[in-house]
């Protein structure tokens, strides 16, 4: 009798876990499926040791994190098949994993991570790993973290996406990078955020040129200073 009444608890419980570790799949709008292209082309753009963030990119997973208007920290995450969140704990390093659709065909995924929001400085990812913890942790290192479908969170990613091609141009300025770590991108690489937000999608065309233009006059004046000293600009 006591076996079954615990394994009807135990199950009941192992049943809410697992529906909080794997979402309900919701296909991605043709919306999301574009910003999540989008955001690996511009994070991949420079080739840093440390990401300038505010958006990352790993593997498959692209990632941000967000502090609401309630004070409350939220991860954004989107892995090719649609927006996810999770809340976070603020001030500290957050351990935890969580499953979510990844790749054309919505692949549920685990992804382990070790993250910091840091609203004022730079958020860190401290630990990632996909479909196993990372080298020398083990799955009690981390907390599981419930996704939820948060389609709505879109245009938040987008403007992380604004500010993460606006560090590398800082960044670029301040000669905190190199010209040759940076592949710069068509102007119209974003140009869908048109549709929802004309202004993020005008200062992404803006930052797309200035960039380019920064690489490009590298380019010259590196061309110019290889010249032989006999050279006159004159044929």
């Amino acid at each position: 009798m006591w076996v079954k009444i615990l394994n009807l608890i135990f199950g009941s419980a192992s049943v809410v876990v697992s529906n909080l570790a794997t979402p309900a799949v919701k296909p991605p709008t043709y919306e999301e499926i574009l910003t999540y292209d989008c955001a690996r082309k511009a994070v991949d753009m420079a080739e840093t040791e440390v990401p300038l963030g505010p958006v990352f990119h790993k593997a498959n997973l692209v990632f941000t994190s967000i502090q609401g208007s309630n004070g409350n920290i939220l991860l954004v995450a989107n892995a090719g098949s649609g927006t996810y969140s999770a809340e976070l704990s603020p001030n500290t390093v957050n351990r935890f994993k969580f499953t979510i659709p990844a790749g054309d065909h919505g692949t549920m995924t685990t992804y382990y991570m070790a993250y910091f929001h840091d609203e004022s400085l730079r958020s860190r990812v401290v630990d990632f790993a996909v479909d196993r913890p990372p080298q020398g942790k083990d799955e009690l290192d981390f907390m599981n973290a419930p996704m939820k479908r948060s389609e709505y969170l879109l245009g938040h990613l987008e403007f992380a996406l604004f500010k993460t091609v606006e560090n590398t141009v800082e960044a670029l300025k301040d000669k905190r990078i190199s010209p040759h770590q940076v592949k710069p991108l068509a102007p119209d690489t974003c140009a869908h955020i048109e549709h929802r937000s004309p202004s993020i999608a005008d200062n992404l065309k803006f930052k797309f040129q200035t960039i380019a233009t920064l690489v490009h006059w590298n380019y010259v004046a590196g061309a110019k200073n290889r010249l032989p000293a006999s050279y006159n600009g004159h044929h």
